[in-house]
């Protein structure tokens, strides 16, 4: 999908840039070859200045999952889900950036569902709903 329509050229350029920054980004969040001038904006704003104590930062890219699947883009809005799925709550729980997360387990499940993948969206939906009832 849009992996295949990026320049290994233009992917090496966008990985160098963000593993500077100290968080590599996936490849979802790269704007630069991105046609659809809605989805590269939501794409700039969620890549630039990441970081997970932010939770604009974890807001932005959320809706930047959400934004990819509304354009029929599943495999990126994946891609999204599944780095956001990296936060580990701490204790205590930043309500603000869990609920972004958990937005995004549940965006997950649905795809995965969709897909036939009901393990995977039980997996899902059974730490969405954990990391709920202790926060």
């Amino acid at each position: 999908m849009q992996h295949e329509l990026l320049g290994s050229q233009s992917k090496d350029a966008f990985k160098q840039r963000v593993v500077m920054e100290s968080i590599e980004l996936p490849q979802a969040f790269d704007f630069e070859k991105e046609s659809v001038k809605y989805l590269q904006r939501e794409k700039r704003r969620a890549a630039k200045d990441f970081k997970w104590t932010k939770s604009k930062s974890v807001g932005y890219a959320g809706h930047l999952a959400t934004a990819l699947y509304v354009f029929g883009r599943d495999d990126e809005a994946l891609e999204v889900c599944r780095f956001l799925e990296q936060y580990e709550p701490s204790d205590p729980i930043n309500g603000h950036i869990w609920s972004s997360v958990q937005k995004t387990l549940a965006l997950r499940a649905r795809i995965e569902r969709l897909r036939g993948n009901d393990k995977t969206a039980k997996a899902l939906v059974a730490r969405f709903i954990t990391i709920r009832t202790i926060g």
